[in-house]
């Protein structure tokens, strides 16, 4: 989980670069515990993103700040208190 402070004032985003870095620390775990090709890097952040959106790594799942609601919905959001 990425997590943006909210009194931040240079807060980072989730750029190609940052999902390149987790997917290759899981990846290297993965291939370690012989999980093969089952397995899931989740990424779930209240950060803003910049990364090229038609291109994740395969295995790899995003919910950032921009498609938070449409993942979990607004009432869960709400509970949630997940800030934007």
């Amino acid at each position: 989980m990425k997590w943006r402070e909210q009194n931040s004032m240079k807060p980072e985003k989730i750029d190609d670069g940052l999902i390149k870095e987790e997917y290759e620390k899981s990846e290297k775990v993965t291939e370690k515990i012989g999980l093969g090709d089952n397995w899931l890097l989740l990424i779930l952040s209240n950060r803003e993103s910049t990364y090229t959106k038609d291109l994740p790594p395969p295995n790899c799942a995003i919910v950032d700040r921009d498609n938070f609601n449409d993942f979990y919905g607004k009432y869960i959001r709400h509970v949630l208190n997940f800030s934007q």
